[in-house]
């Protein structure tokens, strides 16, 4: 039995049959072999998606207007459909990166990135999102805000503005400085010094605009050897030179403490008790207007002939009226009548 071997040759059309043709080989063998070269036709000219790769251009079959099978390698396949490639094909490289023109990736294709203000920064290195969300991180710590896109109560730039200069000095207009601990533990201060602290050219100077002012200064080497003062000075402003009147106004306090000198408050209030068989109050207590107890006196050893004390111990409080300042003791002198003339 003879085979029918198929050409490479396509045809359009075969013999159709029609009423009478005989049952032979020669009539029926004709249409099969057009059948069989149109399949082997179609077979070699298919698309081979590797040559395609390979050489970078389409090779699409096309046919002519007599329907023979021709090639187009100038690139006029159909183009790529709109909104066909995804990002999953992105990721798996289906399309790389030289198969986009530049600037063809546009906001719009990239598509909308949602910022974590909560990620901080790990490398200069990594997605555009892991970097986004790092400097909304940064800008929320410079901030202070609790979200990125806050504005700041003030700019760097009114920052810089307002700031003081404190090594050539400071001037604050119409309004305070304020130096606020935040309720911690720990000490707290304003500290104006000077190195050597041998002069009184540093120190606060409270001055309301006027010819006169306060000053006050420290001075001293530093060692526990009573040569350090304290000085507060109501002096001229033009020469610091010592005014002739001021009066320091200390309001408020029924005890001032200055070192080992108390100045003790006409508003003390007094209670005698302790009455010896001499008729003799051997305890004073001094107390504050709000009934806490300020200093206390005791007449203390023993009596001489006359019933007289040889003397008096001296303790001050806190302004708790319990927790003990001083105590201190000291001799007692009379005159020839027995009344006492000193005390220390």
């Amino acid at each position: 039995m003879a085979d029918l071997i198929g050409q490479s040759q396509y045809k359009d059309r075969i013999r159709g049959l029609v009423q009478g043709d005989d049952a032979t080989p020669e009539l029926w063998n004709g249409p099969l072999q057009d059948l069989i070269n149109n399949d082997k036709f179609l077979n070699d000219t298919k698309l081979d998606k590797t040559e395609v790769a390979t050489n970078g251009a389409n090779k699409i079959p096309r046919l002519n207007a007599q329907g023979v099978g021709d090639f187009s390698i100038t690139g006029q396949a159909a183009s790529v459909a709109d909104g066909s490639v995804t990002d999953t094909k992105i990721a798996t490289a289906a399309v790389t990166t030289t198969k986009l023109a530049d600037g063809a990736a546009t906001d719009t294709k990239i598509g909308n990135r949602t910022i974590n203000d909560n990620q901080a920064p790990m490398s200069n290195t990594g997605l555009l999102g892991a970097l986004l969300n790092g400097l909304a991180y940064m800008i929320k710590a410079i901030t202070g805000k609790s979200d990125w896109k806050t504005a700041p109560v003030k700019t760097i730039e009114q920052l810089n503005s307002e700031k003081a200069n404190l090594n050539g000095g400071a001037t604050f207009t119409n309004g305070h400085v304020v130096v606020d601990c935040g309720g911690s533990a720990s000490e707290c201060f304003i500290i104006a010094r000077m190195d050597g602290g041998v002069s009184d050219e540093g120190g606060l100077v409270v001055d309301q605009g006027g010819p006169y002012r306060v000053r006050m200064t420290a001075q001293g080497s530093g060692a526990d050897n009573g040569a350090n003062n304290f000085n507060i000075k109501y002096e001229k402003a033009a020469d610091k030179a010592l005014a002739a009147k001021g009066k320091l106004n200390i309001q408020g306090f029924s005890q001032v403490k200055l070192g080992d000198l108390d100045v003790v408050s006409p508003n003390y209030l007094i209670r005698r008790s302790g009455k010896d068989a001499n008729g003799i109050f051997t305890q004073v207590d001094y107390l504050r207007p709000d009934g806490t107890l300020a200093i206390r006196t005791n007449l203390t050893g023993a009596p001489d002939a006359n019933g007289n004390y040889p003397t008096m111990t001296i303790k001050k409080y806190e302004l708790d009226g319990s927790t003990l300042i001083s105590n201190v003791s000291y001799p007692i002198t009379y005159d020839g009548d027995g009344d006492y003339l000193n005390v220390g």
